[in-house]
């Protein structure tokens, strides 16, 4: 069996490869103590609600929108913060090629073993197939405290769901009762995720931006395409503590995460998922 071969995770998560000391006794999660971590409701900051006609009304028109300042600032900053120091060993590199998906996890002994692998996803988005290749995290215990599984949490909360189906309804015909699946990404220089539509996902994809001081000729931009795949219909530059819902219907959405120029010293996180 080659080292690839040894460092591919089936199925995202398996028994032999899940985060060491993702919890301790004492909570201790990277020198970050996390004391008396009560999820409660009221999550979403206050100015969101005042426009949330506003929401509506242009989700009816576009069937997505922006949402700025969306988490009460200090949800957001605790997440900001606890995703720069995040130990290393918890992102793995999620790659997509040849409608083959492996997941290998970033530390610096798979160093040489990732690069190769970013040829072949070169080589195949070249060739015009759906590739991708860019860290996300994986499943965490169920009794986890971090600042990622707190904020995964509360996006699963009576007040969220709420607020989301109030500016929906007119869009999609019945409310929105789950979340289907959600992780946190990281992208870095040369990551990028292909043009593809997200069927079969949910209902209403979403982005939480993590993202401060990112600019648009980075790359790393959500770009969303009509049907024909080379018009560009929109575009959103990362950015901080944005919420970014997009309807997904039965026919999919176009969209793809354009590749971040070599070199930069910059990361663009995010927490994204589906709801349906």
């Amino acid at each position: 069996m080659s080292i690839i071969e040894n460092n591919i995770i089936e199925n995202n998560v398996s028994e032999n490869n899940i985060i060491e000391n993702n919890v301790s006794e004492n909570n201790i999660i990277e020198n970050n103590i996390i004391e008396n971590n009560i999820i409660s409701n009221n999550i979403i900051s206050n100015n969101v609600f005042e426009n949330k006609d506003e929401y509506k009304s242009l989700f009816d028109t576009k069937n997505r929108i922006r949402i700025r300042n969306f988490l009460k600032p200090e949800i957001a900053n605790d997440l900001y913060d606890f995703l720069q120091v995040c130990n290393e060993n918890w992102w793995f590199y999620s790659i997509y090629y040849d409608n083959e998906r492996k997941t290998i996890r970033n530390d610096i002994e798979n160093y040489n073993d990732i690069e190769l692998e970013r040829e072949k996803v070169y080589k195949s988005v070249g060739k015009g197939m759906f590739s991708y290749i860019f860290c996300s995290t994986t499943n965490h215990y169920d009794t986890c405290y971090c600042k990622i599984c707190e904020v995964e949490k509360l996006l699963q909360d009576d007040e969220v769901f709420g607020f989301l189906n109030d500016i929906t309804n007119t869009v999609i015909d019945s409310p929105l009762t789950t979340i289907t699946e959600v992780f946190a990404s990281r992208y870095k220089a040369n990551d990028f995720l292909g043009l593809h539509h997200d069927k079969n996902k949910g209902r209403l994809a979403f982005v939480l931006g993590m993202t401060k001081g990112w600019r648009s000729d980075w790359g790393g931009n959500l770009i969303f395409t009509k049907t024909d795949m080379n018009i560009i219909e929109d575009v959103l530059v990362p950015d901080y503590n944005t919420l970014d819902i997009f309807y997904v219907p039965d026919e999919g959405t176009n969209h793809y995460v354009s590749n971040i120029v070599p070199y930069i010293d910059h990361t663009r996180f995010s927490i994204t998922g589906w709801m349906k």
